[in-house]
């Protein structure tokens, strides 16, 4: 939750740049624009891989590392640090 904000804030800001590139015309506007689609994508799928994937993939790994410790019989050290 702490690194939600400053990553929406850098998304905006990002694209808010990038889109007037995209609807520019006039010498070098077509260049541009094959510079600002991809990386106007580039930063549409990193924030969608940081703020919903890598979570669920943190979340699936961990609840394993868990269970495989109740099974081992072993006791468990809770590192809840992430989730304050």
């Amino acid at each position: 939750m702490q690194r939600l904000r400053p990553k929406i804030m850098t998304i905006t800001a990002m694209a808010a740049s990038l889109l007037p590139l995209l609807w520019a015309e006039g010498a070098g506007a077509e260049i541009m624009r094959r510079v600002a689609a991809p990386m106007l994508g580039g930063l549409l799928t990193s924030a969608f891989l940081t703020l919903e994937v890598l979570p669920v993939l943190y979340t699936i790994w961990r609840y394993r590392q868990l269970q495989r410790a109740l099974s081992a019989g072993s006791s468990l050290e809770l590192d809840t640090g992430l989730f304050r």
